[in-house]
C-alpha cells in the first residue's frame, strides 16, 4: 500500500457511512484515549479520588493508551481549565463540556499546582523504563494530596462551622 491508500483507508476507518468524520474514532485510530475518560480521571485526581484513578489509569494502559499521550491529554484539559477560556471549550463536544464545566471554577492556584506535578510527572517519565507504572504511581500519589488538602480543608470548614454555631448559641442566650 502506498501513503494514499494509507491515507484514505484511515479515512474510511473514522467516518461513518454518510462520510462524516467522528472525533471519538479520529482519537482511538491515533491511539489516543476517550476523551470523557480523560475528563473523568482528571476530575478523580482533582478531587483527590485514589481509586477512581486508579481504576481509570488501569484502564486506559490495559487498552493499549501510551502514557505519553495520556499525559499530555490531562495537561490540555487543565490548560483549558486554568485559562478558563470559552474559546478552548469549542473544541470539546456537549457532553465533555458539561463535565468539564464543573471544574472550571476551581482556584487557578490549585490548578497551577497541578499543572506543575503534571510537568514533574512528565519529566521523570522520560528517564523511566516502564513508564505505565511510574505514571500511574504519580497519579494516585497526586490525587491523594489532593485528597488531603481537601480533607484538611474540610476540617478548617468545620471548624468555622462550630465557631459560627458557638456564636449564634451565645447571641440566643
Amino acid at each position: 500500500m502506498d501513503r494514499w491508500e494509507i491515507g484514505i483507508s484511515i479515512l474510511e476507518s473514522v467516518s461513518n457511512l454518510d462520510g462524516i468524520i467522528d472525533k471519538e474514532k479520529v482519537r482511538e485510530t491515533v491511539g489516543l484515549p476517550s476523551m470523557e475518560k480523560m475528563i473523568k480521571i482528571l476530575g478523580a485526581i482533582l478531587t483527590g479520588d485514589v481509586n477512581t484513578t486508579l481504576r481509570l489509569s488501569n484502564e486506559l494502559m490495559d487498552q493499549g493508551k501510551e502514557p505519553q499521550s495520556y499525559i499530555s491529554e490531562l495537561l490540555k484539559l487543565l490548560e483549558t481549565i486554568y485559562l478558563k477560556e470559552n474559546g478552548l471549550l469549542d473544541i470539546y463536544s456537549k457532553e465533555e463540556q458539561n463535565l468539564l464545566k464543573r471544574y472550571m471554577d476551581l482556584d487557578k492556584l490549585e490548578v497551577y499546582k497541578v499543572i506543575k506535578e503534571i510537568l514533574n510527572i512528565i519529566s521523570i517519565m522520560k528517564n523511566m523504563e516502564n513508564k505505565r507504572i511510574m505514571l500511574i504511581a504519580a497519579l494516585m500519589n497526586l490525587a491523594g494530596n489532593n485528597n488531603l488538602v481537601m480533607e484538611k480543608d474540610r476540617k478548617v470548614l468545620e471548624g468555622k462551622n462550630k465557631s459560627i454555631h458557638n456564636v449564634e448559641q451565645h447571641i440566643d442566650k
